[in-house]
């Protein structure tokens, strides 16, 4: 009889048990983790990061999908000034746990926050966007991914709580964007943001009133850019790794060695030309060493970028030397 007892105490307590939880979670305000060093010490999370009902998408294709009209749309609407700070703030908003002052500021500039979950990884994912797709097409102001994993960090006092993946020049710089996708997927912790229109029509890489400039500057994280250069341009090398317009630091000479170590051959800035690739006049990296922030300026070869083998070989050593940020 007592065993009988214990057993129907048991599976009521996990009765209750499962309920307590359920109403937890029901009641979780719609906060997410404080992303930026200085932000609040203990984050909240949103409960939507945790449950299964988030769409699934595979990451890859959605960023594919978004870039792939570039090629051949040529709309661009210059952002105001007002207009570039309103995105930045919220962005800034959105990576300091403030999910409901992020939400209203993007509004203000017809923006939304969606939240998903990544196939590949099953990692939540935020994806900064504007909320009508005609109007996406013709401002041309780009998009920001914001990586949920936990593993990242990016609470512990004293470390680098975050760090962005810049794609100034999708589709231009073939594949690009697809390389920044796997990076991502490998090093928890980023703000991926992606570039809205040809580069032609716009080129946030040297172009200080983009939405992509100021939501970098605003952001002041360390940060890898990716671009590509073509195979005739230095046939013997695969990455060219700089610290743009800043110094030449040790983190970027190992960077430089970890790629020739894993059979990816780089050229070194500070030791020959590199067909004039250094990107010194890259307005984010004069940004960043103006700030004392990590920097790298990285060009690739179109193998590293298009061979789906290659580029996740890459992104695991770029993973590798990103993780030495924090």
């Amino acid at each position: 009889m007592r065993n009988v007892l214990n057993v129907l105490y048991v599976r009521a307590a996990t009765r209750l048990t499962t309920a307590a939880l359920l109403a937890t979670l029901a009641a979780l305000p719609p906060t997410l983790p404080p992303l930026i060093a200085g932000a609040a010490a203990e984050p909240t999370t949103t409960r939507a990061a945790f449950l299964p009902s988030l769409p699934r998408v595979d990451l890859a294709r959605r960023i594919g999908d978004y870039v792939a009209p570039f090629g051949v749309r040529r709309t661009y609407q210059q952002p105001t000034e007002a207009e570039r700070a309103t995105l930045a703030d919220g962005v800034a908003l959105l990576a300091a746990g403030n999910a409901g002052a992020a939400r209203a500021e993007l509004a203000r500039v017809g923006y939304g926050v969606t939240t998903l979950r990544d196939q590949a990884t099953g990692r939540g994912v935020l994806e900064v966007a504007d909320l009508s797709a005609d109007r996406e097409a013709r401002r041309g102001w780009g998009r920001v991914y914001v990586d949920l994993d936990r593993r990242a960090g990016f609470w512990k006092p004293g470390t680098v709580r975050h760090w962005t993946l810049q794609v100034p020049h999708p589709v231009y710089d073939m594949a690009t964007e697809q390389v920044a996708t796997a990076v991502f997927r490998d090093a928890p912790g980023a703000i991926m943001v992606v570039a809205g229109a040809h580069r032609t029509l716009a080129d946030p890489a040297h172009d200080l009133t983009t939405v992509f400039a100021a939501v970098i500057d605003r952001l002041a994280l360390p940060g890898l850019q990716v671009h590509g250069f073509a195979a005739e341009s230095l046939p013997d090398y695969e990455a060219i790794p700089t610290p743009g317009y800043g110094p030449v630091t040790p983190q970027v000479r190992a960077l430089a060695d970890s790629l020739d170590a894993a059979g990816i051959p780089a050229c070194r800035v500070w030791e020959r030309a590199c067909g004039d690739l250094g990107g010194t006049l890259n307005v984010e990296g004069r940004f960043a060493a103006a700030q004392g922030l990590p920097f790298v300026h990285l060009e690739l070869a179109p193998d590293e970028r298009t061979d789906p083998a290659a580029r996740d070989h890459l992104a695991t050593v770029l993973a590798a030397f990103i993780r030495t940020w924090r």
